[in-house]
């Protein structure tokens, strides 16, 4: 197993399981993937942008953070990831802030899949 709290009989533990064998996912340190807790949008964009790139769709226009107002409170182990989601168009904010720390929706997960879907 991949992370000590993704147990063999959850319904996802094959998809953790290959996400983390693609990179996609590394966990929250200490053996733990916290399955069960929402995800927060600079994580999101890191695994969107390493699942483009395991995809053969490697994010080459790079965009800066300074144009959202919380730019700056983007881990940094996200920073990257999230300039270059925001140069490519995949993410555009929220009146103004990138929202880092806000909890990924499921209508922010439809928006950014219809976005990949869409990007050349």
């Amino acid at each position: 197993a991949a992370f000590g709290d993704v147990t063999s009989s959850a319904y996802y533990y094959e998809d953790v399981q290959i996400a983390t064998e693609l990179g996609l996912v590394q966990g929250v340190g200490g053996n733990r993937f916290l399955p069960d807790t929402p995800m927060k949008r600079q994580d999101m964009m890191v695994m969107t942008q390493r699942a483009l790139e395991a995809a053969g769709r490697k994010l080459e226009v790079q965009g800066s953070l300074d144009s959202f107002a919380d730019g700056d409170q983007v881990a940094e182990y996200a920073k990257s990831s999230a300039a270059l989601l925001a140069g490519s168009g995949i993410v555009n904010g929220m009146n103004g802030s990138i929202a880092p720390q806000a909890y990924f929706t499921r209508a922010q997960a439809a928006v950014i899949l219809d976005r990949i879907w869409n990007w050349k």
